[in-house]
């Protein structure tokens, strides 16, 4: 029986540390977005979706797709494409 206490009490101890380093990741990522400036693109880069490569924008925003931030980048070809012929998704904030 104490065996059964102590197992529980361990994982508890465990599971509370988790959500602890979890706070952090979220504050950090709050730090790191507050730090893209717009309008700080250098010639060729965009600001992109991680996953959805044709959403591009030139300022940080988030993609309407999945919701995630849109990150700087160097714009590959098929991006450039994309956006001289018109063809890119544009951020959530900019389809408002």
């Amino acid at each position: 029986m104490r065996k059964i206490h102590l197992m529980m009490l361990l994982s508890l101890g465990l599971m509370g540390t988790g959500c602890d380093s979890n706070q952090k990741s979220q504050e950090t990522t709050t730090t790191v977005e507050s730090k893209q400036e717009p309008g700080s693109l250098a010639a060729g880069e965009t600001f992109t979706c991680p996953m959805h490569p044709e959403v591009m924008s030139d300022n940080f925003g988030h993609c309407p797709k999945c919701g995630m931030n849109l990150e700087k980048q160097k714009m590959t070809a098929e991006q450039v494409k994309m956006k001289q012929e018109g063809t890119f998704v544009k951020s959530r904030e900019e389809q408002q």
